[in-house]
């Protein structure tokens, strides 16, 4: 018979089963769970039971056996449905937090909107007062404030300072794309130089408020800035390339012309 090669295959297939059935039952009888693989070929021995109980007993020929086998079998589904069950009670849960946290960040940022908005409209508040006093300089300290703290109040804001300053000039003073990292006159005072974290240096008419010439570009945040000893030009320094500090000289003609 062993030399029936399709008689053999089903030979080893029987043996097979046989072994998977003895081991459900151990698994049972010492109350070990299965999972995965191994559960669903329980599974499948379950229902070849169910169609030939008569097989079954082959193996398992002690009474109960086969009871107790089924019962392992469906123990061991219990505690798989109960563990899936607990990850998804543990994904909505951590979806749940998810949620909540980022409604309070939410939240914070509203209220933190909120509160620099109402900020903003006090320091315009003191702006007018101290318009009102006669204290222009007080006033434009103020109204810079107010704009830096909260944006959308510049039109409005400029509008109310216009007849101590023009508006075109504190547009100006407030050109900068960064946080402004620096500033110094020239030795007459006529001139402002300023650098920025936008990456630009530039000079302003001290009087006016207007920009003198085009912005000295760097491509990361200005460090510093100086005039030289005559005045005829700027000396700029950035952490352009990587890190890497990087000088510039620019060429400047005398107050009141143009940049060379």
């Amino acid at each position: 018979m062993w030399q029936w090669p399709k008689l053999r295959k089903w030979i080893e297939e029987e043996a097979g089963e046989a072994s998977k059935l003895r081991f459900c039952r151990e698994a049972a009888r010492k109350g070990l769970r299965l999972t995965g693989p191994t559960l669903e070929e329980a599974q499948a021995l379950r229902s070849r039971i169910a169609v030939s109980p008569e097989w079954a007993k082959r193996y398992l020929e002690k009474p109960g056996e086969i009871q107790e086998t089924l019962a392992g079998i469906a123990e061991s589904e219990r505690a798989q449905r109960n563990q899936i069950q607990r990850l998804w009670y543990f994904l909505m849960a951590a979806v749940l937090v998810a949620l909540v946290m980022g409604w309070l960040a939410w939240r914070a940022v509203s209220s933190q909107r909120v509160a620099d908005e109402q900020l903003a409209r006090n320091y315009w508040e003191l702006s007018r007062s101290a318009q009102a006093r006669s204290d222009d300089q007080q006033s434009l300290h103020f109204a810079a404030e107010a704009i830096h703290l909260f944006p959308q109040l510049q039109g409005s804001v400029l509008w109310d300072v216009r007849s101590i300053w023009p508006q075109s000039a504190v547009v100006s003073l407030v050109a900068h794309q960064g946080s402004v990292q620096g500033a110094r006159f020239n030795r007459d005072e006529s001139r402002i130089l300023t650098w920025s974290k936008d990456g630009t240096a530039r000079v302003w008419d001290a009087h006016t408020g207007q920009a003198l010439g085009p912005a000295l570009q760097h491509q990361s945040a200005v460090l510093g800035a100086q005039y030289s000893r005559d005045e005829s030009r700027i000396l700029t320094w950035s952490g352009d390339m990587f890190g890497k500090k990087v000088t510039r000289v620019c060429g400047m003609r005398a107050p009141g012309k143009r940049w060379s």
